[in-house]
């Protein structure tokens, strides 16, 4: 017999911040990006630990680490470069 597992909270303490990764995250220096499919865009800063950035109108599909641009589709099936300075 197999053990239940518990359920998981995955409803946040706080707005925004999830205690279970729903959405992609990648680090880059002292950043942490953190996005997805309904999670806006945001940068924490990873020194101490506040968010310093959100974005409720950008969804970005991925992140390419060498450029350092997140890539957005576009309705018409184009895409946008977008960058964090």
């Amino acid at each position: 017999m197999l053990p239940a597992i518990p359920p998981l909270n995955c409803k946040p303490d706080e707005y925004g911040v999830y205690p279970y990764p729903q959405a992609d995250m990648v680090v880059s220096g002292d950043r942490l990006f953190l996005w997805g499919k309904g999670v806006p865009l945001q940068v924490w800063r990873l020194s101490s630990g506040v968010r310093e950035y959100v974005d409720t109108e950008r969804f970005p599909l991925i992140y390419h680490h060498e450029a350092g641009i997140f890539v957005e589709l576009n309705p018409d099936s184009g895409c946008t470069a977008l960058s964090y300075e």
